[in-house]
Formats: C-alpha cells, structure tokens, sequence
C-alpha cells in the first residue's frame, strides 16, 4: 500500500482536482483506491460527491445567481435561479460557470421545476454539492416565448433581470439593440405591465383603494376624491407601464417612441407584448 500511495504524484492529484474540483485528500484517496487510474478516481468521487451531497440538501439555499437563457432562433428563454447557500460561494467564478451549464441543461430540456428533473440533471446538481460544500437549489424557472424573439439583461450583481418578447417580422442588428436596450431599461425601472391594458386587475384594484384610503384619511371631500383617484391613476400608468416610461438612454421620448423610431428606421413590425422581471428570492 506505501508503495502505491507513493506512486501517486503531486501533478497527477492536481489534475484530479483541476478536472473535478475536489478537494486535495479527496483527490489523493480516490487516485490511490483507482490504482492512479484517471478516470476511475473521476467516477469514485462523483459517487462520494452525490453520498454527501444527499445529507445537505435539506438546507436552506437562498443567495444565488440569475441566469439568462435564449433558444438558438431566440424565440424562447427563460431567467433561472440557481441557488446556494452563502453569498460567498455565489460571488465565485467557479459558481457562476456551475450556474450557467445547470441553466443550460435546465432550459434545453424543458424542466418547468427541480422536482421533475431527470437522473442526470438532479446529479449534476448533486456534483455541484459535493464541489461546492453547500446545498444547490433550483428555485425558479421562468420562461417565455414569442413569434419573435426574446432579450434579455442580468443586472452585473447577477440577482435581478428581466426578459422581454418582442413581435417582429424580421431579423436586424438595430433590433437586437433595441431589444437588448429595452431590457436594460426594464431592469433598471419599476413596472407594473408593459401598457395600461397589461397591469393585472389585482395591482390596479390595490392602487385604487390605497390611494382613495389616503384620500379619505386626509379628509377630502367625497365629490373630489374620484377626480383625484384617476389623477393619481394616470400618473401611476405613465410611471409604471413600460411603453409610457422616459426611455432610459434618452429621456426626451418614451420607450415606445423610442421602438417606434426603430421601426421605421428598419422597416420592421416591432411590438413589445411581455416581460418577466425576477430577483434571487422571488
């Protein structure tokens, strides 16, 4: 058994951990069971990974990054959040890469949830408890498709992002922009609907009885409040559906002139008509 521990060398235990990420007695053990045969040490540590991996994945993950994936054709996407447990972990280069592959997978095989993954997505997730010591979740699947094509943006904290889909009856540079330029924006700014006609009942009912509540409490007169109500209802549109919004690089005009100018500038039916805006948690 000396004999074969010694035989085991420094370079080749460090190229067990550079091609798995394992630690470096893990590396050592597992090379020197396999006989220092590469690939068998590889398959020992995913099967000690996923042993492992299964007593933590009761714990709670809640820090984590977003990831943004687009179909091939751009017709489909969807925001992802994959989780873990410290922020730490999250921040790391390694964690991100893991991050976007799972996405990748996730997305490509078109899980709506993490409870109906299949063997090779729950192991690679298992893999990444194991490499990373914390329990790894998939919270939130987002997903949306358009005849068209779908832009998104992840904020640079990787926590917040926003996908939208956008109608068009042809492929340019300058729509590319556009969309990935309205995505920004939307990151950036509140928004309740992409128009008026797009805000869910319930949002507009909530506003209505909190600004007629605030109205009464301030004792104005029960003839003037309704005038007031839809004063502040047209301001809460103007500020918070998408089209209506100063358009964030150019505040002179409003998103939709702004998809209006590109429109005509490429010929191209343009019409923004959803978004998912998500954050780690939500």
């Amino acid at each position: 058994m000396r004999r074969l521990i010694l035989s085991i060398s420094v370079k080749d235990i460090q190229e067990v951990r550079r091609r798995t990420g394992a630690g470096l007695m893990d590396s050592k053990k597992a090379l020197t069971e396999a006989n220092g045969d590469f690939d068998k040490a590889i398959e020992l540590l995913k099967e000690w990974g996923i042993s492992k991996a299964s007593k933590k994945s009761g714990r709670e993950a809640s820090e984590g990054v977003l990831v943004a994936v687009v179909s091939n054709d751009g017709k489909k996407g969807a925001l992802i959040e994959v989780n873990c447990e410290t922020d730490f972990v999250a921040k790391t280069d390694e964690f991100k890469a893991f991050a976007k592959k799972t996405a990748e997978m996730v997305f490509n095989k078109g899980f709506d949830s993490q409870e109906g993954f299949d063997e090779e997505t729950s192991n690679a997730i298992k893999e990444g408890i194991a490499k990373f010591g914390e329990n790894i979740l998939v919270n939130s699947i987002k997903k949306m498709s358009v005849n068209g094509k779908v832009f998104a943006y992840i904020h640079t904290n990787l926590k917040l992002g926003t996908m939208i889909s956008v109608e068009t009856n042809m492929a340019s540079p300058k729509i590319d922009e556009m969309g990935n330029d309205v995505a920004v924006h939307a990151t950036a700014n509140q928004i309740a609907g992409v128009s008026k006609d797009d805000i869910e009942k319930a949002i507009i009912d909530k506003k209505l009885a909190e600004y007629t509540e605030e109205l009464k409490g301030q004792g104005k007169p029960e003839n003037i409040i309704q005038k007031i109500v839809d004063g502040k209802m047209n301001k809460f549109y103007k500020e918070e559906t998408l089209l209506a919004q100063p358009f964030l690089k150019n505040e002179d005009i409003t998103v939709e002139e702004f998809v209006k100018s590109v429109a005509k500038e490429t010929g191209a039916v343009l019409k923004i008509v959803g978004f998912i805006k998500t954050a780690i948690g939500e």
